[in-house]
This record gives C-alpha cells, structure tokens and sequence, in this order.
C-alpha cells in the first residue's frame, strides 16, 4: 500500500488490541509501552508518524543529540519547553504491508521504554 486509510490504521490498532481514542479524523491515541502516544496519519494518508512527549520534564540539548547519536529509528529533541520528545516517522511511497506498519509500531514501544528509563539516568 502506498495510501492507508484512517479505517484501515484502526483495523490494524484493533488487530494489535489497543484501546484506542481518536483525536480527530487522522490523529489516534493509545497506550504503548505504559505510555500515551499518539499516531499522526498525514499527507494524504502516505506517511505516518508516533509522538510522545514529556511535559513533566526538562532535558538539555545535550541528553538528547547523545540519544540522537546511539539510537537509530526514532528522533528525540526538546520542545519550545525544555520538554522532551520522541517522534518515528513511517513513510509509505515505496509500498508498506500490514506487517510492516505493525512491526513499526513494536519498535517504537521499544524504544519509548528506552526513552523513559534513558530520561530518568
């Protein structure tokens, strides 16, 4: 699939068996790795993108280039607030299955557990 519709991303978040809240026609929220994220479906439904933010802690620019550099698949930066972010993006141009979304989705709750145990050292 090169285009994943809204109705499909839900099919596969139910097949996953998350709970999950829609925010709005192409924004979905859902527990992962004891976390909320959300899950951004975007440009005409040919990308997509998980985010997870910390609006409880402050990070230096430093902590997260370190993250930055020994971690591949994810992309971790401070906000306007000093708060951290972890953000992955799935682009779907070349064709995605299924399988692929869903493992990509696994990876990230990897590396959300990483994140928050990465924060708190």
């Amino acid at each position: 699939m090169t285009a994943v519709s809204a109705k499909h991303i839900e099919a596969i978040l139910t097949g996953m068996g998350f709970d999950f809240t829609q925010k709005n026609d192409h924004t979905w929220k859902f527990e992962l790795a004891g976390k909320n994220v959300l899950l951004f479906l975007e440009n005409d439904n040919t990308d997509a993108q998980l985010y997870i933010g910390f609006g409880d802690t402050k990070v230096s620019p430093s902590k997260m280039n370190e993250w930055n550099k020994s971690h591949r698949f994810t992309r971790a930066y401070a906000d306007d607030d000093s708060n951290p972010v972890l953000e992955s993006d799935l682009d779907f141009t070349g064709g995605v299955t299924d399988e692929t979304i869903k493992a990509w989705i696994k990876l990230y709750g990897t590396q959300v557990k990483a994140y928050v145990k990465y924060l708190s050292d």
